[in-house]
């Protein structure tokens, strides 16, 4: 029996019935043994006529569906329609609650359970001077190391008042910024708005590119090179430290000591190219880039514990003055007024293939003159139909395809990993 009161809230498509049977299951043993005081389910009108099995144990199990009109502005990731759902998802989560937010599509796990039924801490980490964006931490799954925000949004735990936080329906993240994912739609405004130093690099955050090594290669030489970079980064890696759990298991923590001796003997630059491998890191199959399913690599890079290289000299010259709020409350954000700093690391991602950016243009040293270019947004207008909709559920099926794929040649990674350990 859980003493927080445990919510969940399932939102989104049904994609594979026997999957979100089985998380039905689950979910109704973990409310027998009192982990969990209620259940929601918010999809779009109509999807559970396409699944009456999956009607009929909502309905015998005493789960409320709330059915919502899908919107017909499609933003990137769907992330409109996502947060849409949650919004309405939690209208029946009474407050003072912690939300469980899941898909249909997820498989829950035994840390899962063990977490609800443990209750570890969420309380806030350092700097303790820094505000409370969140009141307690969000547990998350896994998250970018080098990509601010693009945190994975599959599931995520944390107190309703900050879950709520997460739908702020922000357009700014396609307006005003370039090229933001859409988990960064859900996790990145409410730390721009605190933070100027985002407002700076959100603009120019370049798009990925999948399946070359050698791109991953050269994006993390050429980020990791610029001092702008190195600022914007360590106030991230202070964020996710401070306002976030990375796993909901906890053996993780028992780990880390170990992990860190471990890696004492080890540079940072030797595991960001792939020359070590480490259990708190895993590259992601597709982009090539790091990946923490853990807190520990956090906590190497910020108590330097890696072996010293040139990164480890410029991340103990730059830390100090990144930790200090004064340094982050003055940050001078301005998209027309760009510093050489900025506009030094603009250059950097323009190399990367990006031409998305928005920040002035013109550089113009009399101040009189400004441009902001864009290669056009990426929203569209959802149309109707048979053959849109088929078409529309032939695209999203290959993307679940192409996804689970992915994750199995992830799992498999991670198997010959530890075969070589």
């Amino acid at each position: 029996m859980a003493d927080r009161r445990n919510w969940v809230v399932i939102a989104g498509l049904v994609r594979d019935e026997d999957v979100f049977a089985r998380q039905l299951e689950v979910l109704v043993d973990w409310r027998k043994e009192q982990l969990v005081e209620g259940i929601v389910y918010c999809t779009w009108i109509d999807e559970l006529s396409k699944y009456p099995d999956i009607a009929s144990v909502l309905s015998n199990q005493d789960i409320p569906v709330v059915e919502v009109a899908q919107p017909t502005l499609r933003l990137e990731g769907h992330i409109l329609h996502q947060m849409t759902s949650l919004h309405y998802g939690l209208q029946l989560v009474p407050d003072g609650t912690y939300v469980f937010r899941t898909r249909p599509d997820t498989r829950l796990t035994r840390e899962m359970h063990d977490f609800l039924r443990d209750e570890p801490s969420l309380a806030l980490g350092a700097p303790h001077d820094w505000p409370e964006i969140f009141e307690e931490r969000l547990v998350v799954l896994a998250c970018s190391l080098l990509t601010p925000f693009y945190i994975n949004d599959m599931i995520f735990y944390g107190r309703k008042d900050d879950v709520r936080k997460l739908v702020s329906f922000d357009v700014a993240c396609e307006v005003i910024y370039a090229n933001m994912a859409a988990e960064q739609f859900y996790f990145a405004p409410s730390f721009y708005r605190e933070l100027p130093i985002f407002r700076s690099f959100f603009p120019l955050s370049a798009p990925y590119s999948y399946d070359d090594r050698d791109w991953a290669r050269r994006f993390i030489v050429q980020h990791m090179a610029s001092d702008f970079f190195l600022q914007v980064w360590l106030t991230y890696l202070l964020c996710l430290d401070r306002y976030f759990r990375i796993s909901f298991d906890e053996q993780t923590r028992v780990r880390a000591g170990a992990e860190h001796a471990s890696l004492r003997d080890l540079s940072l630059g030797n595991i960001l190219f792939r020359n070590k491998t480490v259990p708190c890191l895993s590259f992601h199959p597709a982009t090539h880039l790091p990946l923490l399913e853990t807190e520990t690599c956090i906590s190497a890079i910020l108590n330097d514990v890696f072996r010293r290289d040139a990164y480890a000299t410029r991340i103990d010259r730059l830390l100090p003055t990144v930790q200090d709020w004064s340094f982050q409350k003055n940050w001078p954000a301005n998209a027309l007024l760009v510093g050489d700093d900025v506009r030094k690391f603009a250059m950097v991602v323009e190399g990367l293939g990006q031409r998305r950016s928005r920040i002035d243009e013109l550089d113009d040293n009399a101040r009189r003159r400004f441009r902001i270019g864009s290669s056009g947004h990426r929203w569209g207008v959802m149309g109707s139909g048979d053959s849109v909709q088929t078409l529309t559920t032939e695209v999203n099926q290959l993307r679940r395809t192409n996804e689970a794929l992915r994750d199995e040649i992830r799992a498999k990674d991670a198997e010959i990993a530890r075969l070589k350990r």
